[in-house]
């Protein structure tokens, strides 16, 4: 057995909350928000932001909670008509990032 002193003990403690300390403080992914429109659906993906952040959907300005914190939805939609898809995403410590995409919808197929 190897005897390990106090000094050494408390170097490796000091270690290991540094490395705790650097893992949580690690910048978060850019928030982003992309939909695309083709056979009368439209399709949103959003992604990036804090970790543990929960994501709150609108469309047309008005809330839906049956998507919230999915990171993407789909919906139907009539052709020529624009629809605005909103997410916002509210990190842990409340900062809240908002992003919004007026899409038209198509009723072409997928390119």
């Amino acid at each position: 057995m190897i005897a390990v002193g106090r000094p050494l003990l408390h170097a490796g403690a000091a270690l290991l909350g540094a490395a705790a300390l650097v893992a949580v403080a690690a910048p978060a992914e850019a928030a982003d928000l992309a939909c695309l429109s083709s056979n009368r659906q439209i399709t949103c993906v959003a992604t990036g932001g804090p970790a543990g952040r929960t994501i709150h959907w609108t469309l047309n300005g008005s809330p839906v909670p049956a998507w919230d914190n999915l990171a993407t939805i789909r919906f139907g939609c009539t052709p020529g008509s624009v629809y605005r898809v909103g997410a916002n995403m509210v990190a842990p410590t409340g900062e809240t990032t908002s992003l919004l995409d007026a899409v038209p919808c198509s009723n072409r197929p997928p390119v």
